[in-house]
């Protein structure tokens, strides 16, 4: 009978508490009977991400003890990833103002650390980069390219910027704040093509085009957030790069004049490549 629920008193030795159970039931027909706490708190407590992967795989219940979220909690991100930036509310609030251009980050979710895992080891296998580095970026309720273009001139700590549009009005705003992963360059082997080929593309490694907004702030927020002796320019001029968005719009060619946002349609023969963006 299983005794999952039930209190107990914690082995010394918690392996070889299981190994002396099982040899005293060897024709029980399962291990169900070893209470789940035992295997939380003890057994799988210390497990790296591999190893519970790897765990999850020898029977159902081991799957189920598995997918406990204080088992992933405590996880770091950029320890797993060491390619992984993280754009967040503490980076925001460090260097934009945010109740004087209307942003919040009160209704943000708390996302599952497992859930995070399993997509960044996805999303890092399928994507050819040109920099291979992703960034985990928080979009802000109420952000908008219209708050976005004043921050981006005035920010409260770092280096200051500007967008220089040349597209049609874009009134896109964050509705809930999200947290999505960009990809900090162009995917490999997309420059020079047509907007049916980079659709094409990114469907193909299930991802997404970014938008436009998306884009200019995980650039913008980057450079803002940087060194001021050695900033980063994402999507820069060596070489020139610009992806392509949604809405056919182009977001790159970032320098010390700031960043160019603009209809493919109105410009020809620009080295337009494209990356992808996955919502968290």
């Amino acid at each position: 009978m299983p005794l999952e629920g039930l209190t107990y008193l914690a082995p010394r030795d918690p392996w070889k508490f299981v190994q002396q159970q099982v040899e005293k039931c060897q024709n029980r027909p399962s291990i169900g009977w070893i209470p789940k706490a035992l295997f939380i708190n003890h057994i799988f407590k210390s497990s790296s991400p591999q190893e519970l992967c790897r765990n999850a795989l020898v029977c159902k219940n081991w799957r189920v003890f598995t997918l406990d979220e204080s088992l992933w909690k405590d996880f770091n991100l950029t320890e797993i990833f060491p390619l992984l930036k993280i754009i967040g509310e503490t980076v925001w609030k460090e260097h934009v103002n945010l109740e004087a251009f209307g942003l919040s980050f009160e209704d943000e979710l708390v996302l599952h650390r497992r859930k995070e895992i399993l997509n960044l080891n996805r999303l890092f296998a399928s994507v050819n980069l040109e920099v291979k580095s992703i960034t985990r970026l928080t979009m802000p309720k109420g952000l908008a390219f219209d708050n976005l273009e004043e921050l981006a001139e005035f920010p409260k700590r770092g280096n200051p910027t500007c967008i220089r549009t040349i597209r049609p009005s874009d009134k896109t705003s964050v509705q809930e704040t999200c947290v999505v992963y960009v990809a900090n360059s162009i995917l490999k082997g997309t420059r020079n093509l047509s907007q049916d080929a980079h659709e094409y593309i990114v469907e193909k490694v299930g991802c997404e085009m970014p938008d436009p907004l998306t884009m200019s702030t995980l650039i913008i927020l980057t450079y803002m957030s940087s060194r001021k002796d050695f900033p980063t320019y994402l999507y820069g001029t060596a070489p020139w790069t610009f992806t392509r968005c949604k809405r056919n719009v182009m977001v790159g060619g970032f320098n010390s004049y700031g960043l160019a946002v603009f209809s493919a349609d109105d410009f020809a023969g620009v080295d337009y490549g494209v990356t992808v963006m996955q919502k968290a």
